[in-house]
């Protein structure tokens, strides 16, 4: 799933919420690799959906993009 210290590396320490597309973007920098589909997800969004299920993470909409607000959750 999503590794915090990997999103820790690419994002503002001093923030508490991220877009989803930040949070995709660290992903794909860090791990140019990275896949969703290849753990089963259809979209970036349902593993989001699928982290917040697990309590890793709470998700909000955002109405100016239509997609997500993320605050993680301390591990």
């Amino acid at each position: 799933m999503i590794d915090h210290k990997i999103l820790a590396c690419g994002l503002s320490r001093c923030q508490v919420k991220y877009a989803a597309f930040d949070i995709q973007k660290v992903l794909e920098r860090r791990k140019p690799d990275f896949n969703e589909t290849y753990h089963g997800f259809r979209s970036f969004s349902q593993l989001l959906e699928e982290a917040q299920a697990r309590k890793l993470l709470t998700l909000e909409h955002d109405e100016k993009s239509g997609g997500y607000i993320i605050k993680l959750s301390r591990v």
